[in-house]
């Protein structure tokens, strides 16, 4: 009820979307809303499933293979590089606070349990092709206008996802991201016999 009251367009949206973007996220055991673990967002009077990247951090976690995953904007001013290769190696020292300088690009690295050290990096023309993808990016509505760093940091971690360790709740998860997880009557009446 609280995220209806902070999302008051999602009130106007199809019940059964909401639900069933609900019980997709319970089914991922992932939180709604202040963790970033998923999101409901209206588009079309419907509730889109959104997988936000710190739910993908928690999902790549519980495969017990991956020890860290960080994702991070490099801005205007601060010392970047890297090189892919049998000789992989990513460096980024920040210049100071972010301030209001522009974005160069998005990285995410993991660390895995078995030593390796994947990475993406991602320009802002990749994003931007990601964000065109997207049914609501398309619009400029829901995190994409509101929180534009967040989505930049989910594209890299999205990426990224091809070289970590997947549990079958994670390739789900990726799977149902920017969808609408519908139920139908028939699947409430069902729910409500069991009882």
């Amino acid at each position: 009820m609280t995220y209806l009251r902070m999302n008051p367009k999602l009130v106007d949206c199809n019940p059964y979307s909401i639900v069933g973007g609900l019980r997709l996220g319970a089914q991922l055991g992932l939180s709604l809303g202040p963790l970033g673990h998923f999101y409901l967002a209206p588009h079309a009077g419907e509730a889109v499933f959104i997988l936000g990247y710190r739910g993908m951090v928690e999902l790549a976690y519980r495969s017990g293979k991956v020890r860290r995953v960080s994702a991070v904007v490099v801005r205007d001013g601060d010392t970047f590089s890297f090189r892919y290769g049998t000789r992989a190696v990513l460096d980024h020292v920040p210049s100071g606070p972010p301030g209001e300088r522009e974005w160069l690009a998005v990285y995410a690295v993991a660390e895995l349990t078995n030593g390796g050290k994947p990475f993406e990096v991602l320009y802002p023309e990749d994003v931007e092709a990601r964000r065109k993808r997207s049914a609501l990016g398309k619009k400029g509505i829901g995190p994409w206008a509101d929180d534009t760093e967040a989505m930049w940091r989910k594209s890299a971690v999205r990426q990224l996802q091809r070289w970590l360790p997947q549990t079958p709740e994670s390739a789900h998860g990726l799977a149902t991201d920017e969808t609408v997880a519908d139920l139908s009557e028939d699947d409430v009446q069902e729910v409500g016999e069991g009882e």
